[in-house]
C-alpha cells in the first residue's frame, strides 16, 4: 500500500515495506522542494510494528490538541 499526501510544497509518501523475515513496517517519508528548481530534499522515518500502537496514540494525541489550539471552541 502506498499513499501520497500533497501538502503545497511538501509532498508526503507513506508506504508499507516488508523485511527479509516478512514483517511489515511503515516508511513515512517527507519530500520538499528545495530553493533551486527541481530540488528536493527528503526526510524518512521507519515505524516499527513494535511500536505502531504506541506511535498511533502519540500522534493522535497530538492531532487532538494541535486541533484544539487551532479551534479552541470546538465542542470536538
Amino acid at each position: 500500500m502506498n499513499k501520497t499526501v500533497k501538502a503545497g510544497k511538501r509532498r508526503y509518501y507513506f508506504d508499507i515495506q516488508t523485511t527479509q523475515k516478512g514483517d511489515n513496517y511503515i516508511v513515512v517519508t517527507e519530500s520538499k522542494q528545495g530553493f533551486e528548481e527541481g530540488q528536493f530534499s527528503k526526510t524518512r522515518i521507519f515505524i516499527y510494528p513494535e511500536d505502531f500502537d504506541k506511535f498511533s496514540e502519540a500522534l493522535k494525541e497530538t492531532i487532538d490538541l494541535a486541533q484544539k489550539t487551532i479551534n479552541p471552541d470546538s465542542n470536538e
